[in-house]
């Protein structure tokens, strides 16, 4: 990636489902850390983590977390309806 050639603008990064790492454990975001990790016994209540996502990262981009939770929590849901039909 280039240098942001704009001085001091936040260059945005599209989400991808590429991006997410998910176990029975919870689902997390690789780029910025940000995870989601159910409450033990629960699917869908837990704690969320930020991680980096509220900074401009090193490559000097940054995610829109409305976009990362939206990704992150379809994801768990079908990640999660998957693991229920097996």
């Amino acid at each position: 990636m280039t240098d942001n050639p704009i001085k001091g603008a936040i260059m945005y990064a599209i989400v991808r489902t590429s991006q997410f790492s998910m176990t029975a454990e919870g689902i997390t975001h690789k780029p910025t850390g940000a995870r989601f990790l159910p409450y033990a016994g629960e699917r869908y209540t837990g704690k969320f983590c930020l991680g980096q996502l509220d900074n401009v990262l090193e490559n000097g981009v940054k995610y829109r977390e409305n976009e990362v939770r939206e990704m992150m929590f379809d994801l768990w849901v079908q990640f999660n309806s998957e693991s229920v039909e097996q």
